[in-house]
């Protein structure tokens, strides 16, 4: 379920860097300031990974022993970012506000 943010919350994600120290690994995001796109963009990441790792539990393979096909991933999501910012634009502003997120599979 991706949430919508309100001007009035302050939502921070940390990301993963790629760093030679595991202290500095995490830096904090301010989310705020991302266009709708971009949110889109990384919900519809998240949603690679969990497809990719529910379907290696499913055959009981190591996700790290993988191939993944880094284009096909592309292609995932910038079809599912699309899929997933058309249906937050076309919700009305009354079932916005309605419920604390939007059900974006639904």
């Amino acid at each position: 379920m991706l949430k919508v943010p309100t001007k009035s919350s302050k939502l921070e994600i940390e990301m993963i860097k790629t760093t030679k120290k595991p202290k500095d690994a995490l830096c904090k995001i301010d989310i705020d300031s991302m266009s709708l796109s971009t949110l889109c963009k990384w919900q519809a990441l998240r949603d690679a990974v969990n497809i990719i790792a529910d379907k290696c539990d499913d055959r009981k393979i190591d996700f790290n022993t993988v191939n993944i096909k880094p284009l096909d991933v592309l292609d995932f999501i910038e079809h599912k970012a699309d899929a997933i910012e058309h249906k937050i634009t076309t919700t009305n502003e009354f079932e916005l506000l309605k419920s604390p997120g939007i059900n974006i599979y639904g």
